[in-house]
């Protein structure tokens, strides 16, 4: 008896030792971020650039390849470094998985400890830790509540602490990496703020707007922080390549509804496919009324809101959403393509703060201030140097031209949809029925705050040998019909931003100004915009 107890007892051991074994070898393969983005978040088709733009802007520099750093390279012979990582990686995982209300001390405990590698055992392991169990953490705490009904109800305030103490914590081991830093630590630093990058992408084309602000919020701080700190040229490549991967994705669901319309059209149930609206009860008034109110945040000018609806709450509002169906000509429903209502607004929502991001690191500190750039320009980041009145601002001085060239592709993505949906009168007219505005609905202030953008941060750029080859290129490539004159608000946002540039031209030295001078010519402005001749 007392001979096969002892025999269980050995066998339960054995089993205790093999799991122990197995479990310590099959964590020995890296976790990684997973570049390729859930559903609606996927990633469009390369941006179309032509030749003469420059280089095409691709997203390659975001994949996420190995080979990675093992944990053994890392380690002696004692095997501390091993134990050390188990037992984060149990913290880690209890963080995403335990009660809601246990998750803000879990997490306090578990970003203390991530902080303290940075001392002992050193940073190259807090680097490795974070790229291999903090970030892909984040991810699939991110997807799995992304995909429950009404998940974030429950997670938002804490996923929203997580992602900003995560965001932290790369820009601390940012700095703590020292200049002579080898290559290995390099490299898992890159690694580390591409990982980042992603994830808050992820974050960004979330159909929930406190999820899509996050994401915006913690790519500005990564930027504006990491940037005053500076940053090698490679991590500039990626810091640029993700900001036109997010401008692109957000406006993913507003590309999907125009192919479905020619320009021009009238007809509000679609051209090219039949469009649908579809209403559904999941939702609360009060979430509907705010949706509402950043639909004409979105699609309306400043002075076309009313102030009235705009500052104060509905609570009868009718606890529905709407969703357009499109479908394909002659498919029927295994063709259909859903464009949730919510998905359309907060991704333009997203991509209006994308542009103030892109405009901090691009124009901070201008001395360039024209008012079509006040709402655009925030007051955050680093002013040109006292007393340089040649000093770049923002940081271009930090950018290659590659760089500037990848941020204002992007800035000219967003005016080109801005433009394209605005020469739809069916399509405006059936967003302004669906966001029950009184206007109809426009992207005239995105349009204007990509081509002031644009405008201004190639007049920082230029030298007086550049103008004149950008006047004869301008003029060469600018098509005839740039702005279309299908209403007052148009005209008087394209006049504004008109009388703000002409004003920074007639404040140029005389060589230059006579080099602007054919561009800026009366005649010329009513060539270039369409307008009658008198």
């Amino acid at each position: 008896m007392q001979s096969s107890t002892c025999c269980k007892v050995s066998e339960v051991q054995m089993e205790e030792q093999v799991f122990r074994v197995f479990r310590i070898q099959l964590n020995t393969a890296p976790l990684t971020v997973d570049p390729a983005p859930d559903d609606e978040s996927a990633p469009p088709e390369e941006p179309p650039t032509s030749p003469a733009d420059g280089p095409p802007v691709t997203y390659e520099r975001l994949a996420v390849q190995g080979p990675f750093t093992a944990l053994e390279q890392l380690d002696n012979a004692s095997g501390i470094l091993r134990v050390w990582y188990l037992l984060l990686e149990g913290l880690a995982g209890a963080t995403a998985t335990c009660p809601r209300r246990h998750q803000p001390q879990t997490m306090e405990t578990l970003f203390t400890l991530l902080r303290s590698l940075a001392n002992r055992p050193g940073a190259e392991f807090g680097i490795y830790c974070v790229n291999h169990l903090l970030l892909p953490m984040v991810q699939g705490w991110l997807r799995r509540t992304g995909r429950r009904h009404r998940g974030w109800d429950a997670f938002a305030t804490n996923f929203k602490q997580c992602c900003g103490l995560a965001t932290d914590l790369v820009v601390f081991y940012h700095k703590t990496l020292p200049a002579d830093a080898s290559e290995r630590q390099r490299a898992g630093a890159q690694l580390m703020m591409r990982q980042l990058l992603l994830v808050m992408i992820e974050c960004v084309c979330q159909p929930h707007e406190v999820i899509s602000r996050l994401g915006c919020a913690c790519i500005r701080h990564l930027v504006m922080s990491g940037g005053a700190e500076g940053l090698r040229p490679e991590q500039w490549e990626l810091v640029t390549v993700a900001l036109h991967r997010a401008l692109a994705l957000t406006l993913r669901p507003l590309h999907r509804l125009m192919a479905a319309f020619h320009a021009d059209s009238d007809n509000f149930y679609g051209d090219i496919g039949q469009v649908k609206v579809a209403a559904r009860r999941d939702c609360t008034g009060r979430e509907s009324d705010r949706l509402r109110q950043l639909a004409h945040q979105v699609f309306l000018l400043d002075d076309q809101r009313p102030l009235a609806l705009e500052t104060s709450e509905h609570p009868e509002a009718e606890d529905r959403s709407y969703v357009f169906l499109l479908y394909a000509p002659g498919g029927g429903e295994e063709s259909l393509v859903r464009v949730p209502f919510r998905h359309l607004v907060v991704g333009l929502l997203a991509h209006q703060i994308l542009l103030q991001t892109v405009g901090a690191l691009l124009l901070q500190g201008t001395r360039h201030v024209v008012p079509s750039l006040v709402n655009v320009l925030v007051a955050s980041g680093p002013p040109a140097a006292a007393g340089a009145s040649d000093a770049l601002p923002g940081f271009l001085s930090q950018l290659s031209e590659r760089h500037v060239h990848t941020l204002l592709d992007g800035l000219a993505g967003s005016q080109r949809a801005a433009l394209h949906f605005d020469a739809r009168p069916g399509l405006k007219f059936l967003v302004q029925k669906v966001s029950g505005a009184e206007r109809a609905a426009n992207l005239y202030k995105q349009a204007g705050a990509s081509w002031t953008l644009r405008a201004v941060s190639l007049l920082d750029v230029v030298t007086e040998r550049q103008v004149g080859d950008l006047i004869s290129e301008y003029k060469r490539r600018k098509p005839a019909r740039a702005m279309p004159t299908d209403s007052e608000a148009h005209r008087k946002v394209w006049t504004d931003m008109l009388v703000s540039t002409l004003g920074l031209v007639a404040q140029q030295e005389d060589a230059t100004f006579r080099l602007l001078l054919p561009v800026v010519h009366p005649s010329r402005i009513g060539a270039v915009y369409g307008f009658a001749s008198e």
